[in-house]
Protein backbone atom coordinates (compact mmCIF):
# COMPACT_ATOMS: atom_id res chain seq x y z
CA UNK A 1 0.00 0.00 0.00
CA UNK A 2 2.74 2.15 1.03
CA UNK A 3 4.95 1.72 -2.49
CA UNK A 4 1.20 2.36 -4.24
CA UNK A 5 0.78 5.21 -2.99
CA UNK A 6 4.23 6.71 -3.25
CA UNK A 7 4.43 5.79 -6.38
CA UNK A 8 0.32 7.64 -7.39
CA UNK A 9 2.34 10.86 -5.60
CA UNK A 10 5.38 11.02 -7.46
CA UNK A 11 3.05 11.63 -10.69
CA UNK A 12 4.98 9.55 -13.09
CA UNK A 13 4.03 8.86 -16.54
CA UNK A 14 4.27 5.31 -15.91
CA UNK A 15 3.87 3.42 -12.74
CA UNK A 16 4.79 0.00 -12.60
CA UNK A 17 3.05 -2.71 -9.34
CA UNK A 18 2.60 -5.45 -8.97
CA UNK A 19 -0.55 -7.42 -7.89
CA UNK A 20 -0.60 -9.45 -4.50
CA UNK A 21 -1.21 -13.23 -4.48
CA UNK A 22 -4.15 -13.20 -1.74
CA UNK A 23 -6.52 -11.06 -1.92
CA UNK A 24 -6.35 -9.51 -5.54
CA UNK A 25 -10.55 -8.82 -6.11
CA UNK A 26 -10.00 -7.18 -2.68
CA UNK A 27 -7.24 -4.99 -3.27
CA UNK A 28 -7.47 -4.51 -7.21
CA UNK A 29 -9.13 -0.99 -7.71
CA UNK A 30 -6.62 0.30 -5.18
CA UNK A 31 -3.79 -0.95 -6.83
CA UNK A 32 -5.06 -0.15 -10.35
CA UNK A 33 -6.02 3.58 -9.17
CA UNK A 34 -1.94 3.94 -8.09
CA UNK A 35 -0.08 2.03 -10.69
CA UNK A 36 -1.13 2.56 -14.89
CA UNK A 37 0.54 -1.05 -15.57
CA UNK A 38 0.28 -4.16 -12.90
CA UNK A 39 1.48 -7.85 -13.04
CA UNK A 40 0.49 -10.79 -11.25
CA UNK A 41 3.13 -12.38 -8.72
CA UNK A 42 2.09 -16.09 -9.69
CA UNK A 43 5.00 -17.30 -7.77
CA UNK A 44 5.62 -16.61 -3.86
CA UNK A 45 8.92 -18.29 -4.31
CA UNK A 46 10.22 -15.89 -6.61
CA UNK A 47 13.52 -13.50 -5.31
CA UNK A 48 12.81 -10.13 -5.16
CA UNK A 49 14.81 -9.16 -7.73
CA UNK A 50 13.56 -10.88 -9.94
CA UNK A 51 10.23 -9.57 -9.04
CA UNK A 52 11.43 -6.23 -9.39
CA UNK A 53 12.87 -6.85 -12.67
CA UNK A 54 9.28 -8.28 -13.17
CA UNK A 55 8.31 -4.86 -13.20
CA UNK A 56 10.23 -3.27 -16.44
CA UNK A 57 9.60 -6.66 -17.91
CA UNK A 58 5.33 -5.50 -18.00
CA UNK A 59 6.40 -2.56 -19.97
CA UNK A 60 7.96 -4.12 -22.88
CA UNK A 61 11.68 -4.55 -21.97
CA UNK A 62 13.11 -7.68 -21.66
CA UNK A 63 16.59 -7.48 -19.37
CA UNK A 64 19.30 -9.71 -19.04
CA UNK A 65 20.29 -9.84 -15.94
CA UNK A 66 22.73 -12.76 -14.28
CA UNK A 67 24.03 -11.32 -11.45
CA UNK A 68 24.14 -7.95 -8.86
CA UNK A 69 27.03 -5.77 -9.86
CA UNK A 70 28.56 -3.30 -7.44
CA UNK A 71 31.44 -1.13 -9.09
CA UNK A 72 34.00 -0.32 -6.19
CA UNK A 73 36.46 1.74 -7.28
CA UNK A 74 40.41 0.68 -7.05
CA UNK A 75 41.33 3.74 -5.04
CA UNK A 76 38.79 2.51 -2.52
CA UNK A 77 39.91 -1.51 -2.59
CA UNK A 78 44.02 0.34 -2.16
CA UNK A 79 42.40 1.92 1.00
CA UNK A 80 40.78 -0.47 2.83
CA UNK A 81 43.51 -3.10 1.78
CA UNK A 82 46.02 -0.53 3.66
CA UNK A 83 43.70 -0.27 6.76
CA UNK A 84 43.76 -3.90 6.86
CA UNK A 85 46.98 -4.20 6.83
CA UNK A 86 47.91 -1.55 9.13
CA UNK A 87 45.49 -3.02 11.53
CA UNK A 88 47.79 -6.89 11.43
CA UNK A 89 46.34 -8.17 8.06
CA UNK A 90 48.76 -10.50 6.45
CA UNK A 91 48.06 -10.33 2.83
CA UNK A 92 49.69 -13.79 1.97
CA UNK A 93 46.45 -15.06 4.06
CA UNK A 94 42.37 -15.53 2.89
CA UNK A 95 40.57 -13.14 4.42
CA UNK A 96 37.04 -13.74 5.86
CA UNK A 97 34.44 -10.59 5.80
CA UNK A 98 32.27 -11.29 8.79
CA UNK A 99 28.76 -9.34 9.22
CA UNK A 100 27.23 -10.86 12.42
CA UNK A 101 24.95 -7.81 13.97
CA UNK A 102 22.29 -6.22 13.21
CA UNK A 103 19.63 -3.49 14.72
CA UNK A 104 17.05 -6.02 14.05
CA UNK A 105 18.71 -8.98 16.61
CA UNK A 106 15.95 -11.72 15.72
CA UNK A 107 18.03 -12.05 12.85
CA UNK A 108 21.77 -12.91 15.11
CA UNK A 109 23.03 -15.98 15.54
CA UNK A 110 24.03 -16.41 19.07
CA UNK A 111 27.54 -14.85 19.98
CA UNK A 112 29.26 -17.92 21.64
CA UNK A 113 28.33 -19.87 18.37
CA UNK A 114 30.02 -16.72 16.40
CA UNK A 115 33.62 -16.31 17.90
CA UNK A 116 34.21 -20.57 18.31
CA UNK A 117 33.17 -20.32 14.05
CA UNK A 118 35.31 -17.06 13.74
CA UNK A 119 38.28 -18.86 15.61
CA UNK A 120 37.61 -22.09 13.68
CA UNK A 121 38.85 -20.55 10.47
CA UNK A 122 41.70 -17.91 12.38
CA UNK A 123 43.34 -20.77 13.64
CA UNK A 124 43.51 -22.57 10.28
CA UNK A 125 45.38 -19.55 8.45
CA UNK A 126 42.44 -17.23 7.78
CA UNK A 127 42.63 -13.41 8.80
CA UNK A 128 39.04 -12.14 10.07
CA UNK A 129 37.37 -8.72 9.61
CA UNK A 130 34.44 -7.64 12.05
CA UNK A 131 32.29 -5.25 10.62
CA UNK A 132 28.93 -4.24 12.18
CA UNK A 133 26.43 -0.95 12.58
CA UNK A 134 27.53 1.98 14.58
CA UNK A 135 24.69 1.51 17.05
CA UNK A 136 24.72 1.04 20.32
CA UNK A 137 23.07 -2.33 20.62
CA UNK A 138 25.12 -3.40 17.22
CA UNK A 139 28.98 -2.43 18.72
CA UNK A 140 28.44 -4.10 21.92
CA UNK A 141 27.28 -7.50 20.03
CA UNK A 142 30.25 -6.97 18.13
CA UNK A 143 32.40 -6.44 21.26
CA UNK A 144 30.87 -9.35 22.90
CA UNK A 145 32.14 -11.63 20.38
CA UNK A 146 35.52 -10.60 20.24
CA UNK A 147 35.79 -10.86 24.02
CA UNK A 148 34.95 -14.29 23.64
CA UNK A 149 37.36 -15.47 20.79
CA UNK A 150 40.86 -17.05 21.33
CA UNK A 151 42.36 -15.08 18.73
CA UNK A 152 40.97 -11.60 18.11
CA UNK A 153 39.76 -10.83 14.99
CA UNK A 154 40.35 -7.49 13.11
CA UNK A 155 37.69 -5.05 14.82
CA UNK A 156 36.16 -2.57 12.52
CA UNK A 157 32.51 -2.99 13.68
CA UNK A 158 30.87 0.73 13.62
CA UNK A 159 33.89 2.16 11.35
CA UNK A 160 33.25 1.67 8.05
CA UNK A 161 30.84 3.30 5.89
CA UNK A 162 29.03 0.87 3.41
CA UNK A 163 31.33 1.63 0.60
CA UNK A 164 33.97 0.72 2.42
CA UNK A 165 32.20 -2.82 3.82
CA UNK A 166 31.96 -3.23 0.50
CA UNK A 167 35.36 -2.92 -0.57
CA UNK A 168 36.14 -5.43 2.50
CA UNK A 169 34.05 -8.17 0.78
CA UNK A 170 35.01 -7.48 -2.34
CA UNK A 171 39.01 -7.96 -1.47
CA UNK A 172 37.78 -11.17 1.21
CA UNK A 173 37.97 -14.43 -0.22
CA UNK A 174 34.81 -15.16 1.23
CA UNK A 175 31.43 -13.23 3.42
CA UNK A 176 30.12 -15.34 6.07
CA UNK A 177 26.84 -13.43 8.22
CA UNK A 178 23.58 -12.96 8.84
CA UNK A 179 20.58 -11.50 6.61
CA UNK A 180 21.95 -7.89 6.05
CA UNK A 181 22.44 -5.29 3.57
CA UNK A 182 26.36 -5.62 3.41
CA UNK A 183 25.49 -9.22 3.03
CA UNK A 184 23.84 -8.20 -0.57
CA UNK A 185 26.99 -5.89 -1.12
CA UNK A 186 29.36 -8.79 -0.46
CA UNK A 187 27.00 -10.90 -3.48
CA UNK A 188 27.19 -7.78 -5.75
CA UNK A 189 30.81 -6.90 -5.51
CA UNK A 190 31.19 -10.69 -6.83
CA UNK A 191 32.45 -12.31 -3.42
CA UNK A 192 30.66 -16.22 -2.23
CA UNK A 193 28.36 -15.42 0.51
CA UNK A 194 27.27 -17.85 3.09
CA UNK A 195 24.75 -16.18 5.03
CA UNK A 196 22.34 -17.00 8.34
CA UNK A 197 18.27 -16.89 7.50
CA UNK A 198 16.13 -17.24 10.43
CA UNK A 199 12.40 -16.51 9.91
CA UNK A 200 12.72 -14.30 7.18
CA UNK A 201 11.92 -15.53 3.63
CA UNK A 202 15.48 -16.61 2.57
CA UNK A 203 13.66 -17.61 -0.72
CA UNK A 204 12.60 -13.58 -1.65
CA UNK A 205 15.52 -11.90 0.47
CA UNK A 206 18.50 -14.66 -0.15
CA UNK A 207 21.84 -13.11 -1.45
CA UNK A 208 20.96 -13.16 -5.25
CA UNK A 209 23.17 -14.89 -7.93
CA UNK A 210 25.45 -18.12 -8.20
CA UNK A 211 27.92 -19.43 -5.53
CA UNK A 212 25.78 -18.57 -2.61
CA UNK A 213 24.90 -20.67 0.15
CA UNK A 214 21.89 -19.69 2.87
CA UNK A 215 22.33 -21.63 6.37
CA UNK A 216 18.59 -22.61 7.74
CA UNK A 217 17.02 -24.83 10.17
CA UNK A 218 14.35 -26.93 8.08
CA UNK A 219 11.27 -26.48 10.47
CA UNK A 220 7.62 -26.32 9.95
CA UNK A 221 7.23 -23.51 11.29
CA UNK A 222 9.86 -21.66 8.97
CA UNK A 223 9.62 -18.53 7.20
CA UNK A 224 7.15 -17.33 9.40
CA UNK A 225 8.52 -13.88 8.94
CA UNK A 226 8.34 -12.73 12.29
CA UNK A 227 10.57 -10.52 14.55
CA UNK A 228 11.74 -13.37 16.39
CA UNK A 229 9.52 -16.18 18.24
CA UNK A 230 6.63 -14.81 19.70
CA UNK A 231 6.96 -12.98 23.70
CA UNK A 232 10.68 -13.83 23.19
CA UNK A 233 12.22 -11.39 20.95
CA UNK A 234 14.87 -14.03 19.35
CA UNK A 235 14.58 -16.32 17.11
CA UNK A 236 14.70 -20.36 18.06
CA UNK A 237 15.30 -21.64 14.78
CA UNK A 238 18.71 -19.65 14.12
CA UNK A 239 19.59 -20.32 18.10
CA UNK A 240 19.53 -24.18 17.44
CA UNK A 241 22.54 -24.12 14.33
CA UNK A 242 25.31 -25.55 15.87
CA UNK A 243 28.68 -24.23 15.22
CA UNK A 244 29.43 -27.59 13.00
CA UNK A 245 26.98 -26.79 10.12
CA UNK A 246 28.28 -23.77 10.01
CA UNK A 247 31.55 -24.67 9.85
CA UNK A 248 30.69 -27.28 7.18
CA UNK A 249 29.01 -24.88 4.64
CA UNK A 250 32.01 -22.60 5.06
CA UNK A 251 34.41 -25.34 4.28
CA UNK A 252 32.63 -26.30 1.41
CA UNK A 253 32.08 -22.98 -0.24
CA UNK A 254 35.63 -22.03 0.49
CA UNK A 255 36.32 -25.46 -1.14
CA UNK A 256 34.19 -24.06 -3.77
CA UNK A 257 36.15 -21.06 -4.22
CA UNK A 258 39.36 -22.51 -4.82
CA UNK A 259 38.20 -25.00 -7.20
CA UNK A 260 36.88 -21.85 -8.89
CA UNK A 261 39.96 -19.96 -9.01
CA UNK A 262 41.89 -23.25 -10.46
CA UNK A 263 39.23 -23.00 -13.01
CA UNK A 264 39.97 -19.39 -13.49
CA UNK A 265 43.83 -19.68 -13.91
CA UNK A 266 43.55 -22.86 -16.21
CA UNK A 267 41.60 -20.69 -19.00
CA UNK A 268 43.95 -17.92 -18.61
CA UNK A 269 47.19 -20.35 -19.64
Amino acid sequence: MRGGVLAFLSRARYRVGPLPLRNRSKQFWGKTVFYTHTYLLNNPHTHMVERDLDAVRRIGFQPKLSALEMVVREEEVRSVQDRLEKAGRDPSRPLLHVHPTSHAAYKCWRDEAVAEVLDHFSERGMDVVLTGGPGREERERAEKIVSLMRRPPIDLSGRTTLREAAAISRVATLFFGIDSSVMHLAAAVGTPVVALFGPTYYELWGPWGEGHRVIAKAKPCLPCGLAGCPGLKRSLCLEELLPAEVISEIEAALEERGRSHQRALHLLH
